[in-house]
């Protein structure tokens, strides 16, 4: 497998970095773009065509990533007075906006 760096796409007045990886003689690689979470596979005869439209490919890439991350599920728990209060302080003090984003970040990142 062999990577090459120091190339740029240009997104939304940006430049990214991406990354080529073949995965095999045959001609089939990996696009990646890091900082945009971005990942592809595709034929590397097809590479100049995608750069060609690359802003409307991460466009379509970068919505479809948004629809898949919104917050549709609710999670409900019973606490009491007490406990509310405490949570409802730490995440003030903590200068969340409300308890629900404290929580999912107590909860995500400890």
């Amino acid at each position: 497998m062999t990577k090459k760096s120091n190339t740029y796409v240009k997104y939304k007045n940006r430049y990214y970095p991406y990354y080529l990886e073949s995965l095999d003689s045959e001609g089939s690689i990996d696009i990646t773009i890091p900082e945009l979470d971005f990942k592809a596979g595709y034929i590397l005869e097809d590479l100049p065509e995608f750069l060609e439209d690359f802003e409307n490919i991460l466009e379509t890439h970068m919505q479809l990533n948004a629809e898949e991350n919104k917050q549709k599920t609710i999670c409900r728990f019973r606490i009491s007075i007490t406990e509310k209060e405490i949570i409802e302080k730490k995440a003030n003090d903590k200068g969340f906006k409300n308890t629900s984003e404290f929580l999912r970040h107590v909860a995500l990142n400890n």
